[in-house]
């Protein structure tokens, strides 16, 4: 299963997430209530050889959450419900990061960590819809071994 399918199963987890009608990778859909999450690359942190050629790295992947809600331009109460469900969800991520129960994406023993970070409104437009985001960042280990190269 691919890094980005095992994301969103994982996030349909939460309680809140049954707010989301659709979703989708890589393209956010016109509707309201609707999620697109987005690969934003890999970076490699940490590098280490064996002498028989084995590799462990250490990686990031990024992510970034879009999510389409209903906010029409001056609505103070809807405004304040959409924040507080940002928060809930990012304080859920990172919860669920801290302990035993996220989704592993890397091999090895090492932690892995997930984030959720920098959560905000980017846009609301006269349609009544908000635009929000958030970035998920998963630290893991990936291991290649000498015959994986031949």
């Amino acid at each position: 299963m691919d890094m980005i399918t095992r994301l969103t199963q994982w996030l349909t987890q939460w309680h809140g997430w049954d707010k989301i009608r659709k979703s989708q990778a890589d393209g956010l859909p016109e509707t309201p209530f609707s999620v697109s999450i987005r690969p934003c690359g890999v970076c490699e942190l940490e590098r280490h050889c064996s002498i028989l050629g084995d590799v462990i790295m250490r990686i990031r992947y990024s992510f970034l959450v879009e999510i389409r809600l209903e906010k029409s331009y001056g609505d103070k109460q809807t405004a304040l419900e959409n924040a507080e469900w940002m928060l809930q969800l990012q304080y859920w991520i990172n919860q669920q990061g801290m302990g035993a129960t996220a989704p592993r994406f890397g091999a090895g023993e090492q932690k892995e960590v997930i984030k959720a970070e920098n959560g905000t409104m980017t846009t609301v437009d006269r349609e009544g819809m908000a635009m929000y985001q958030l970035q998920i960042t998963v630290e893991c280990n990936q291991e290649y071994r000498e015959e994986q190269y031949e």
